[in-house]
């Protein structure tokens, strides 16, 4: 084989993994929107069932700030949600354990919104040390520091 056949094979694959990578962020983004609409609409069926009560349930407008991929998602944000997640977990995770998630809940997911994203801001915060509010807990896993894992 020439060598010029080989580099068009390769540039071929390149862009059609380039060409995939596009559809994963938009199919990414869409999880996202129609998980918020999904919450939505939860939070209107509960509403409507609540109409018995002496409270009904208030349901938060759907506004554009309130998107999943709003440009204003700062890594202080990512981290806090990373926080409340292992919080509610109460376990070690794996980041795609988070990352699913992440899109379970609808939140914004920085960048081309992969794991990879997430796991960015995780080492970040994992640079601060001792005052990190994550440990690494295994390969790909991560826990809260307030829960270290039993070494016995």
């Amino acid at each position: 084989m020439e060598i010029d056949t080989l580099k068009a094979w390769r540039s071929s694959l390149e862009a059609a993994v380039g060409a995939m990578r596009d559809r994963i962020q938009s199919l990414n983004l869409e999880i996202q929107r129609k998980t918020q609409q999904i919450e939505l609409i939860s939070k209107l069926i509960d509403s409507a069932d609540a109409t018995n009560s002496a409270a009904p349930v208030e349901v938060a407008p759907y506004t554009a700030q309130s998107l999943p991929n709003s440009q204003s998602v700062t890594p202080a944000q990512v981290k806090d949600c990373v926080y409340e997640i292992l919080r509610e977990a109460n376990c070690p995770m794996n980041i795609n354990h988070i990352h699913a998630e992440f899109l379970r809940r609808g939140y914004a997911i920085p960048g081309k919104g992969t794991p990879f994203n997430i796991l960015v801001h995780i080492g970040r915060e994992l640079k601060l040390g001792k005052r990190a509010r994550f440990y690494r807990a295994g390969r790909g896993i991560y826990s809260l520091r307030e829960d270290p894992p039993n070494k016995n």
